[in-house]
């Protein structure tokens, strides 16, 4: 084809398409991801898109909350909430009818091969209205008309142990996946049973004990300790946060049982619910009701709502004026939550405006008072604010905002998902060590490890599809995917993209979306064999004033070349994965560079006196110079310092003359 100069200005955000080497299209799915990896040795994988079809079942839009569990074949099953309900202005329900018999929301089921990521079969959770529990004042029934379930949000599908104690064999022998609908005051709490009693599995069970509001989760105990008593094990405890603005966190405390159904032996219907209630903390006076800008580093006690007796029986209405009445404190939009170990409790705010007061969104650890033999007690804990938004800076220049969903993985990081609305920000993920002493600390150890694609989400890009976008449902997947790679992490997200479906089955699929692979693979050890250097994973050269003469093998992810002062490298660098400039030296690369990963300028400066194979990104602190060709696209959240612009003429002859902050890039 012929070539096409395209010349690219000094600007604070210029932005064109990335190339598909950082975009990995699944076998199933029809696009590439939606996230771009911003940190070395992670990698994202699509692995189905919202209109894809699996065995003629479609995937419908906006995936929200996530469960898997190993099926022992080298598959898994997914579950998915999908977030559709009714129309905010005519009430009309969105989509079409699934298979228990209505329109709204729905939970999809999904077997996916773990080694090739092929999705191999998919279809609705409830297959009919027979198997929609609800609950009718006095006992679980199927409605005589199918139940629409509206904007089903975040999920939790917990350890076995969360309802059974196997040294008893008391509770249900069985999965259950939490939802709730984020619906407003009236939305109600689900549990779908996944697996054991196959005269369970597959029904859909309302939970009106646990109480009605806009719920975002509702997330099990299911970490008891090394040592636990009796008491502790039969305990039951979910805690539910209300997604309003403001809106408070709730504990559900019930208790295991072997008697009734799948819920009733879960402990799910004989408890209490308690409001998180702050009764003491730094720069407030006297009990906290409403969060301020500072956040809360406190005391807190569990205040009872309702009885057992009654709470099943009241609206969300009059659930929230009791919460307000017994003095529950209320947070800047309380979003997904996590259990860190036996009784401390991660939760997310995503901040908004509160008596007009801007509260900007925060991460919180709630410790509970508890005991090895009676598990979480109802006396209450302590809150402490671990990160604020205001005090991480993405890659980008721009401050992180709206934490909506989160995991504690398997290391026991906090992997934080951005929920941004409809703006031109671009959604971000986080890593956060939960573990340091200062909130400082936590925040100064941030790492931004995803972020959206922006040849798709950012305004006037090649491949713009909406700036309306967010991540949600992220879970640890490790352990199912067990690839016996030494270090290796893999987790699962849904991406919801906003913009309005189109086509023929536009009225079904409603928005947007995508299901995604994240996988981390631990850097190997650098070595020289051959003259060849080899960086494997995010395997990483620290260099201070070197001339690197060796020829550079990239693979895997790429590696990463961290300069503190300037250094040259004369070697070919080769391979299939991408290169990281981190450190404040300059890095002058004179060789030839073939590698086919993207090139990512994160900190420092970069000059390319020569070609690269493919892409380049310039990140807020990174800097761009040389005189150099790019066989690929650029994407310019930094500087492009004065460079050599390369004009390649019809007759592939090449001639160079200078040309202030201009770039060459051919397609």
């Amino acid at each position: 084809m012929q070539n096409i100069t395209r010349l690219f200005l000094v600007a604070a955000a210029t932005t064109v398409s990335l190339s598909a080497q950082s975009l990995i299209q699944g076998p199933s799915s029809s696009q590439s991801s939606y996230l771009t990896p911003t940190a070395p040795g992670w990698s994202a994988t699509s692995l189905l898109t919202v209109g894809d079809s699996i065995g003629g079942y479609l995937m419908i839009g906006i995936p929200d909350g996530l469960g898997a569990y190993s099926n022992g074949d080298g598959t898994m099953t997914v579950l998915a909430n999908h977030e559709i309900g009714n129309d905010f202005t005519t009430g009309v329900l969105k989509g079409t009818a699934r298979a228990h018999g209505a329109a709204g929301g729905a939970v999809s089921k999904w077997v996916i091969n773990t080694s090739t990521w092929q999705v191999v079969s998919g279809g609705d959770f409830v297959t009919s209205r027979l198997n929609q529990m609800m609950w009718n004042g006095t006992t679980w029934a199927a409605p005589a008309t199918a139940y629409a379930y509206l904007r089903p949000c975040s999920a939790d599908l917990p350890a076995l142990s969360a309802f059974y104690d196997a040294s008893t064999s008391t509770g249900y022998n069985g999965r259950i996946f939490l939802n709730g609908e984020e619906t407003g005051a009236e939305g109600k709490a689900f549990a779908f049973v996944a697996t054991g009693d196959v005269n369970e599995v597959g029904k859909a069970y309302e939970l009106p004990h646990l109480g009605k509001y806009s719920w975002e989760n509702a997330v099990a105990r299911s970490n008891y300790g090394a040592i636990p008593g009796a008491a502790n094990l039969l305990q039951t405890v979910v805690v539910g946060t209300d997604d309003s603005t403001p809106g408070e966190v709730y504990v559900y405390i019930g208790t295991k049982t072997n008697t009734g159904n799948a819920i009733q032996k879960a402990g799910l219907t004989n408890g209490t619910k308690y409001g998180i209630k702050v009764t003491s903390a730094a720069g407030y006076t006297g009990a906290v009701a409403t969060e301020n800008a500072t956040g809360i580093n406190g005391t807190f006690q569990l205040a009872q709502i309702f009885t057992n007796g009654t709470i099943a029986g009241k609206t969300g209405a009059q659930l929230q004026t009791e919460s307000t009445v017994l003095g529950v404190t209320q947070f800047a939009r309380p979003e997904d939550s996590q259990w860190l170990d036996t009784d401390s409790l991660i939760f997310v705010t995503t901040g908004a405006t509160v008596n007009s007061v801007l509260v900007s969104s925060k991460i919180y650890q709630l410790d509970f008072n508890s005991d090895a033999a009676n598990g979480i007690l109802t006396t209450g804990g302590s809150i402490r604010v671990l990160v604020d938004s205001n005090n991480i800076t993405g890659l980008d220049g721009q401050k992180a905002r709206s934490f909506d969903n989160l995991t504690v993985g398997d290391d026991g990081m906090l992997y934080i998902q951005e929920d941004p609305g409809n703006s031109s920000y671009v959604a971000k993920h986080w890593i956060v060590n939960p573990t340091l002493g200062t909130q400082t600390l936590r925040e100064q150890s941030a790492v931004q490890i995803f972020e959206s694609d922006r040849s798709r989400f950012t305004t006037g890009a090649t491949q713009f599809q909406t700036i309306d976008e967010e991540y949600s449902g992220i879970i640890d997947i490790t352990s199912i995917v067990n690839d016996g790679i030494t270090g290796s992490k893999w987790f699962l997200v849904a991406a919801q993209n906003h913009a309005a479906a189109t086509g023929a089955n536009a009225a079904t699929l409603v928005e947007g979306g995508q299901f995604i692979a994240l996988n981390y693979k631990a850097n190997s050890a650098s070595g020289i064999v051959s003259n060849l250097m080899t960086l494997d994973n995010g395997g990483t050269i620290v260099a201070s004033g070197a001339a690197i003469t060796h020829n550079v093998a990239l693979t895997g992810t790429g590696g990463v070349f961290n300069t503190t002062a300037a250094t040259s490298v004369s070697g070919a660098i080769g391979g299939s994965g991408g290169l990281w400039k981190n450190g404040t030296g300059t890095l002058t690369l004179t060789g030839v560079n073939t590698y086919a990963g993207n090139t990512n300028v994160e900190v420092g400066k970069l000059v390319v006196n020569g070609s690269l194979a493919s892409s380049v990104r310039i990140l807020k602190n990174g800097t761009l110079g040389g005189t150099v060709t790019i066989a690929g696209s650029l994407t310019n959240l930094g500087i492009l310092a004065p460079v050599t612009r390369r004009v390649r003429s019809p007759s592939t002859a090449t001639t160079s003359k200078p040309a202030r902050s201009t770039l060459k890039s051919k397609g």
